[in-house]
């Protein structure tokens, strides 16, 4: 099944590149990664997803002297 998103989500990006980036040449093919992973709880599973908000954001923002959002999951 996961093989069967990140390839429809590929492929859609692909397609969809010119209609957002209207400008900008797609130079290479993309390459995405996914993983189906079972947590055993919900608390795991928000704690995951926190450090993922906080890891994800941390890079786009400290460097442009922004702020990082104080909304938790």
């Amino acid at each position: 099944m996961m093989t069967t998103v990140v390839s429809l989500f590929a492929s859609s990006y692909v397609f969809e590149w010119p209609k957002y980036m209207k400008d900008v040449q797609l130079l290479y093919p993309p390459a995405f990664d996914a993983r189906v992973v079972l947590y055993p709880t919900d608390a795991n599973l928000r704690d995951y997803l926190s450090w993922r908000q906080v890891d994800f954001t941390r890079p786009v923002w400290h460097p442009i002297g922004g702020t990082v959002s104080t909304y938790i999951l």
